[in-house]
């Protein structure tokens, strides 16, 4: 299938191209870059319509397969799309240069070859790639950055280990390394697959930022470049989510306490993250821990374990990517435009930076759960879940889940307040008129107008979310 392979192996490919053009000419390895990726989205909103209609379609390639399903596709299309709005932020972002772009399009194709991954060699393959890629974009032309990348390298060599050793073990306890084969075992779960799935979840669940193993993220998404924190928090810990959806919750019926694991450390992963969110007087690190935070909202669901959470958890997995990237750029012009970060030196921006204020104000409010905005509809349909799976746990964890959810809310609103309204603080004061980055503006208006539409139409979506549901059967 052309557009399978268009998708995925156009930006591997145009990197190389985008590293020599960029030696000589920045602006030409952007444009190449956001062509390249506009195509991948464009040939991934194609795959989605052929993917409903015959629900599942392989690409064969010379060395590996390809392979588009109902599940992939809906990940394939989020990590497109913000891989594309990253792309026109980079275009006005200080210091990219074609390394930079290279590495963008080589991040962008890893993510979308895990999700498409039919093999677990194969998947193993595009993990590590995303992850040395991601580290190197993270301190990318910033010094200050390496012991942030340097600790995302200890742990995911780690995570990588547990992967690797996961994947041996459960390839030898069902006899074969093909993902589908892994998807519909209905053999039984012996110790070695129990040592896969243990394995697996700290794995991937390091790459998802699950509590404990959460302590690369907030270092990684500070001083990572904003447009690179907007695709870390907004698609690729999204991608150790998927990983989990393929190789371990296919188990949850035959090894009962997964779902309890599940709702367990998503309630940690949540609420911890939360309280630390509210702390930090950092914009870009509270906005990191505001997402790991959100990723327990979608691990709760998962620990649901029914078909109707399970739709609840890939919407909340699109709701939050779409809108993280958004606060993450719109406060990337806080801090690459006006070099300001600290919520103390931040206030009455909204006159020098209008554009920002009403796309940061957009994410803040879907981030708060606000009626129209693409988190309400998501986090509604997380706690409707909740209580119709109807256990004890369950419904303790939907309590508890609103009681964060209005933390949320009041963190999202405070930090938008103390940004852009208000009384405008001395630093700012200082500041003259600000030149809003062409670039930037882009990405954040596309992606306001995404939290905006779906929020109000969330049944747009559903065709994808049904599909992924009865091809995964829960």
């Amino acid at each position: 299938m052309l557009s399978l392979g268009l998708a995925v192996l156009l930006p591997l490919s145009l990197a190389v191209v985008v590293l020599l053009v960029g030696k000589a000419s920045k602006n030409a390895a952007a444009v190449i870059t956001i062509l390249g990726l506009s195509v991948s989205f464009v040939a991934s909103v194609i795959i989605v319509g052929t993917v409903l209609d015959q629900c599942a379609v392989k690409a064969p390639l010379i060395f590996f397969d390809l392979y588009a399903t109902p599940l992939s596709v809906l990940f394939g299309l989020l990590i497109a799309y913000i891989c594309l709005a990253a792309s026109f932020a980079s275009y006005s972002l200080p210091g990219a240069k074609g390394g930079y772009f290279a590495a963008l399009l080589v991040f962008s194709g890893s993510m979308l070859g895990m999700v498409h991954s039919t093999t677990l060699p194969l998947l193993f393959f595009f993990f590590k790639l995303s992850t040395v890629v991601s580290i190197y974009l993270v301190a990318y032309e910033k010094k200050q950055a390496f012991e942030a990348a340097f600790k995302y390298y200890t742990l995911s060599a780690v995570a990588s280990a547990f992967v690797i050793g996961g994947m041996v073990l459960m390839g030898t306890a069902v006899n074969s390394l093909e993902i589908a084969t892994i998807l519909n075992y209905s053999g039984p779960v012996e110790l070695p697959l129990k040592m896969a799935i243990v394995f697996l979840m700290v794995g991937f669940g390091t790459k998802a930022a699950i509590l404990p193993l959460h302590a690369w993220l907030p270092d990684a998404h500070a001083e990572a470049p904003s447009p690179v924190s907007a695709v870390l928090s907004g698609a690729m810990i999204k991608t150790g989510v998927y990983a989990m959806i393929v190789l371990v919750l296919p188990f949850t019926d035959k090894v009962e306490v997964l779902p309890s694991v599940f709702i367990v450390a998503g309630l940690f992963t949540m609420v911890a993250g939360a309280l630390l969110a509210i702390s930090q007087p950092d914009i870009k690190r509270l906005l990191a821990y505001s997402s790991i935070s959100q990723m327990g909202f979608i691990i709760i669901a998962l620990g649901f374990n029914n078909s109707l959470a399970f739709a609840a958890a890939l919407f909340y997995i699109l709701a939050h990517g779409i809108t993280k990237a958004l606060l993450f750029i719109s406060a990337g012009t806080l801090v690459h435009k006006l070099k300001l970060r600290n919520l103390e030196d931040l206030g009455g921006l909204y006159q020098k930076a209008p554009i920002p204020t009403i796309c940061f104000s957009v994410g803040a409010l879907s981030l708060a759960g606000l009626p129209a905005f693409i988190l309400f509809p998501a986090k509604l349909f997380v706690f409707y879940a909740g209580i119709l799976t109807g256990t004890a746990l369950s419904i303790t964890a939907v309590g508890i889940a609103v009681a964060t959810a209005i933390l949320t809310a009041a963190y999202a609103v405070r930090v938008a307040q103390k940004s852009f309204f208000g009384e405008q603080s001395p630093k700012a004061l200082k500041l003259g008129d600000v030149a809003e980055p062409r670039g930037f503006v882009v990405a954040m208006l596309i992606l306001s107008a995404s939290c905006i539409v779906i929020g109000c139409y969330p049944h747009i979506v559903t065709p994808m979310l049904e599909a992924a549901i009865e091809w995964v059967k829960l």
